[in-house]
């Protein structure tokens, strides 16, 4: 019941470079329609990854 601390670091980086993305996007005013569309592909990209940290933890 150990944690996947390689797959947890991996998923930081992703929130983390995401949340760059979105801001540095928002910053060059193009929030309206890629700043949004990258949102919502981070969000469900962060889900994916933590949900195979989380089902690797269980093995």
């Amino acid at each position: 019941m150990g944690i996947n601390f390689r797959g947890l670091i991996s998923c930081w980086l992703l929130v983390v470079g995401c949340w760059l993305l979105v801001v540095g996007c928002w910053l060059f005013v193009c929030w309206l329609f890629v700043g949004c569309w990258l949102l919502v592909v981070c969000w469900l990209l962060v889900v994916c990854c933590c949900w195979l940290v989380v089902d690797y933890s269980h093995e």
